[in-house]
């Protein structure tokens, strides 16, 4: 198990170093299906949080920051809400969930979707991506939609996601945090594995999945990354369905 986590959080922060997405709607399948999803949670909370961090620090000149600061107002209302409850799905819910979500961001009409370039935009992509990642882990296609329009490069993409996903996992960490070390028994045992190669995997993969990145043309990138969170969400939303 331990090489089978080390190995997912260096491939999928690869595939997120490239696209800024897909990798942690992969790794959060992975720890899905091994874990509690509590512990899964946590453990998906930590590796994402030094994939998306580390990436954010080698695009921080490309962050555009009139978008992150209203993400993070929209970030905190959420996160105070959702600090009142506490909810855990089951996992034939959880995995038609993750399935969704990404088909949902690729069949939405563009002409439906909102420029994150607006304050009021990336307010409302704080409010809306932080009640989705809370309960079911990722909420990448989502974020991505309100990217649709933006006339931003690919860098910058790229580095503006990753700080709000940082923000993201952040929160969920704080959500979980205190149920998970109650658990006891297994759930010390696996949350060693953050403590010691996760995070390492994750910033080799990132670094690796940048020098792609640097090589690839806007359409390539934009073409490439559809296709690849199609089959991803499809696969999901099978296992779901076969897990009812």
């Amino acid at each position: 198990m331990w090489i089978v986590f080390l190995l997912s959080a260096l491939g999928t922060s690869f595939l997120s170093g490239i696209f800024g997405m897909a990798g942690g709607l992969l790794l959060m399948g992975v720890f899905g299906s091994l874990c509690p999803i509590p512990i899964a949670m946590m453990l998906h909370g930590f590796t994402q949080l030094f994939s998306n961090g580390s990436r954010a620090w080698l695009l921080r000149e490309s962050i555009r920051w009139g978008v992150t600061l209203p993400y993070l107002l929209g970030w905190l209302v959420t996160l105070t809400v959702f600090s009142l409850v506490f909810f855990v799905p089951e996992k034939s819910l959880f995995f038609l969930l993750l399935g969704a979500l990404p088909l949902i961001g690729l069949i939405l009409p563009q002409s439906l979707t909102p420029d994150v370039v607006k304050p009021r935009n990336a307010f409302l992509c704080g409010l809306l991506v932080t009640a989705i990642n809370i309960p079911v882990g990722v909420a990448g296609p989502i974020l991505d939609l309100f990217f649709v329009k933006s006339s931003m490069t690919r860098h910058e993409i790229v580095g503006t996601k990753a700080i709000t996903q940082t923000l993201a996992h952040f929160g969920k960490i704080l959500y979980y945090g205190s149920f998970s070390w109650r658990l006891g028994g297994s759930s010390s045992f696996e949350l060693e594995y953050w403590m010691t190669g996760l995070p390492i995997a994750a910033i080799c993969g990132t670094r690796l999945g940048k020098f792609v990145l640097d090589r690839m043309q806007d359409h390539q990138f934009k073409w490439a990354a559809r296709v690849l969170i199609g089959i991803i969400g499809f696969g999901f939303l099978l296992k779901g369905l076969w897990m009812l």
